[in-house]
């Protein structure tokens, strides 16, 4: 799929984490795949305050509503939506997009390389290798 531009369907995103099953491996391998520690409670949605997160409500947005958002300036150790912007608990559903790119990472991660009709305009969305610790435990 690698450099395709087809349209896809709208895409419906938790900003924050994300879950899907990546490429099997054995549970030795599996181990040394995940990396992730910046945030990855929040990132996995397994984090204390992931009741936080309103799911049933996606706002339809574009990528360029998402991008020029102020940054929230995230650290490591920040609380999902310790700032109280609400765009951790926000489900994001983005219309007008087509893939890219989508490819499996050395970690078992899937990245999605997705643009609006302007080709400034483009994000990548991350599904969390779901064999991870957090990930796997998510409810989500």
């Amino acid at each position: 799929m690698s450099g395709s531009s087809q349209p896809c369907s709208p895409f419906v995103l938790a900003a924050s984490g994300f879950g899907l099953l990546a490429a099997r491996r054995s549970s030795g391998s599996q181990a040394k795949l995940c990396g992730g520690e910046e945030r990855w409670k929040i990132k996995t949605l397994s984090d204390r305050r992931v009741g936080r997160v309103n799911f049933d409500a996606p706002k339809r947005h574009s990528i360029h509503y998402l991008i020029t958002r102020e940054d929230p300036h995230v650290r490591g150790d920040t609380l999902r939506d310790e700032d109280g912007s609400h765009v951790e608990v926000t489900v994001y559903h983005l219309v007008g997009v087509r893939l890219v790119d989508a490819s499996i990472e050395e970690d078992g991660d899937i990245h999605l390389v997705i643009r609006s009709k302007y080709a400034n305009e483009q994000m990548i969305v991350e599904f969390p290798n779901v064999a991870c610790k957090g990930a796997r435990e998510s409810m989500h």
